[in-house]
């Protein structure tokens, strides 16, 4: 344990040179992805037949920050679609194969709301923990192949190559 560094060293030089503010990065993110983002209505979901992101204006979400991590989380669904990491997204709301989409979008929305700053509402998210559960007792390793798609995701959005170099925000 001689050679684990404190945490707060850590902490410290990571954000060492960061002058954008977690916003900024999440907009600068959002920005980079090239993702087509329709705004209005109050409904946050991505249309895979169209491979579009619907999301209401800002001023609609209770803090500018929710609506950031909304937009992530639906970023994350957008990176599944056949022309990017081609993951299979198949099923309606509520069934299994559902889930297993959900789960994969909100352990990478997790991880981009750690890099970036800008934390992780889980909302509706949270109606999925039952079918979370199921999956992972029906199938153990579903976790290991979740989080492998979603460490995928990450990397497309945060731009880091093969090498794990990050090119990007």
């Amino acid at each position: 344990m001689k050679d684990v560094q404190p945490l707060a060293e850590f902490l410290e030089k990571q954000n060492e040179g960061q002058t954008l503010s977690p916003v900024e990065k999440a907009e600068k993110l959002i920005a980079d992805s090239k993702a087509l983002i329709v705004h209005g209505g109050l409904e946050v979901y991505y249309d895979k037949e169209k491979d579009q992101i619907h999301l209401p204006e800002k001023e609609n979400f209770e803090e500018e920050m929710m609506y950031y991590q909304a937009a992530i989380h639906q970023l994350v669904h957008w990176t599944g679609h056949e022309s990017r990491l081609n993951r299979p997204m198949e099923g309606k709301f509520g069934s299994m194969d559902y889930a297993g989409e959900e789960l994969r979008a909100a352990i990478a929305s997790v991880l981009i709301g750690g890099e970036l700053k800008t934390g992780h509402y889980f909302g509706v998210q949270a109606s999925y923990m039952n079918n979370f559960v199921k999956i992972l007792k029906d199938e153990p390793f579903e976790i290991v192949k979740a989080s492998r798609d979603a460490q995928k995701a990450v990397s497309l959005l945060l731009g880091v190559d093969q090498k794990g170099s990050k090119n990007k925000v």
